[in-house]
């Protein structure tokens, strides 16, 4: 007989009145090895259960919720779902737990899953783009990239630092292209280029941290904070403003440099020492310490540019004005007791900054005094110096060994192991002549003897 609310409602008063629990059925159609029953507790509540009779034929009850919560219709439609399953396999138990275990494996799945974007929106919240920024330069100083670290933590600090704030999974192309656009609308172009180039370095490693062992793990969390894209590499190239200099001085021009390095006390006898040795980087040899040069006369240098994972040992010769140089450096490093070849108090490596002002306000005097056509930077007089030696005949490749450009194919990575001293040698002793060449004209070719 069908069950009725006005019967589930009488066998719960009837419950509570007895202490005694009471079952009542709901019997509608043919039904075979199970029934939909309800049970009232002498409490006064009420639980839907669906009984059947197992494989073993031995009854048992799944229960399905309680009254009035799951109302009878609802009541039936469920006992309707289970008694399907049921007629399918009479073991019903085992259906509904392995369905019970789907339902939680699915609960797990979500709850993770929310963990997970929360986690991420923390994170995103934390890794921001100034720490990456950050990040990025540390890492340019723990792979030796000392003077590309200062380049790119300046351009940060000057045209991006509005954007540090940002989680970098939030940088967007837009954001880039206008921070970019700013830095060009003010006529700085080839910055707009360079400020591009180091952000999409920096994202490029986060994105790489996965699969690439050499890359530091703290760049791991951006990755795990949902960075996804390099926004800085999805602008633009700025190649139009990213145009080589051409400026070298001229022989007249270099005789007043020369002579004013000579009068700019140890920075200025840095500067000759990287001419003098045939226009070295200055970051390069800043880093050079007494034990570089050897017994034979030899100075060790460590060329990291390019994408080397180790740097490259540059051998210099100390021929010609080089030699007095380097061993007038040793002289007075021994005096500061300090390993640093090119210092000025003892206590750390001068920094490239002081040499690159140095050379900026001597731009500025030589342009006052009427001795240069054009202002010049430290990298100008690295291609005077190669210029002048294409002049006197040194080659294209001699050069390149001498000044440690150019060095990255395979060819000179696995198979030519000549160190090129002797070539290197001749090169500085022709460097020399040159310079000294001046001494008619009264330019001093170096500071000697500097205490």
């Amino acid at each position: 007989m069908a069950l009725t609310d006005k019967e589930i409602k009488s066998a719960i008063t009837t419950a509570k009145k007895s202490g005694k629990e009471v079952w009542v059925s709901d019997v509608t159609g043919k039904r075979v090895g199970w029934v939909l029953q309800l049970r009232a507790s002498s409490s006064g509540n009420a639980r839907w259960y669906f009984r059947y009779t197992d494989c073993g034929s031995k009854r048992r009850l799944h229960s399905m919720g309680t009254y009035p919560e799951m109302g009878l219709v609802v009541a039936r439609a469920e006992s309707a779902k289970l008694a399907q399953i049921y007629q399918g396999d009479h073991n019903l138990k085992a259906v509904l737990l392995e369905q019970e275990q789907l339902k939680e494996d699915e609960r797990r799945i979500r709850e993770e899953a929310r963990l997970e974007a929360e986690r991420k929106r923390e994170d995103s919240s934390k890794v921001t783009v100034g720490a990456l920024m950050d990040l990025y330069v540390a890492d340019l100083k723990r792979r030796g990239k000392d003077a590309s670290a200062g380049d790119a933590q300046s351009v940060f600090m000057r045209h991006a630092a509005h954007l540090r704030s940002l989680p970098a999974s939030a940088l967007t192309r837009q954001h880039v292209t206008d921070t970019l656009r700013k830095v060009v609308e003010s006529g700085k172009g080839r910055t707009a280029g360079v400020l591009r180039s180091y952000l999409a370095a920096a994202f490029r490693r986060a994105l790489d941290a996965e699969d690439d062992a050499s890359i530091p793990t703290d760049f791991l969390i951006y990755r795990r904070a949902g960075l996804e894209r390099n926004p800085a590499a999805e602008t633009k190239a700025l190649t139009q403003f990213i145009k080589p200099r051409e400026r070298y001085l001229n022989d007249a021009e270099f005789r007043h440099l020369w002579r004013r390095l000579a009068d700019a006390g140890i920075p200025g006898m840095t500067i000759q020492s990287a001419i003098a040795l045939g226009g070295q980087r200055i970051a390069q040899l800043l880093r050079a310490q007494i034990q570089d040069v050897d017994d034979d006369g030899i100075l060790t240098l460590r060329d990291p540019k390019g994408r080397r994972t180790e740097a490259r040992l540059h051998y210099l010769p100390l021929a010609g004005l080089a030699n007095d140089l380097i061993r007038n450096a040793q002289q007075r490093a021994k005096i500061l007791n300090t390993n640093w070849l090119f210092s000025i108090d003892g206590s750390k490596a001068i920094h490239p900054d002081t040499l690159t002002h140095l050379v900026s306000d001597l731009s500025k005097a030589m342009l006052d005094a009427g001795e240069a056509n054009a202002p010049l930077q430290m990298k100008d007089i690295r291609r005077t110096v190669e210029t002048t030696l294409s002049r006197m005949g040194v080659s294209e490749s001699h050069r390149a060994q001498l000044q440690s450009h150019g060095l990255s194919g395979v060819q000179a990575r696995h198979y030519d192991k000549h160190n090129y001293l002797a070539e290197k040698k001749s090169a500085l002793l022709k460097l020399t002549a040159w310079i000294e060449g001046y001494e008619d004209e009264k330019i001093v070719p170096f500071a000697r003897n500097v205490a």
